[in-house]
């Protein structure tokens, strides 16, 4: 009588891997780009300030006879 031996085939799960989470990526994504934003607003807010320290103030005067 002939043995028969059973040898189970591999068969990959793709239900088993994490698929991406576009969402997550996409919230994440956002939160980077609007806390570098405020990082730049807020770093051109100084230097305007500084800039208009500095900056001598012209006035016209004008003189009616």
């Amino acid at each position: 009588m002939k043995a028969k031996t059973f040898i189970p085939h591999v068969i990959k799960d793709n239900s088993s891997e994490k698929s991406r989470d576009y969402w997550g990526l996409l919230f994440v994504g956002m939160i980077f780009v609007i806390s570098i934003g405020s990082f730049l607003i807020d770093s051109h807010r100084e230097n305007q300030k500084k800039y208009d320290s500095e900056r001598p103030i012209y006035k016209n005067i004008t003189i009616n006879y």
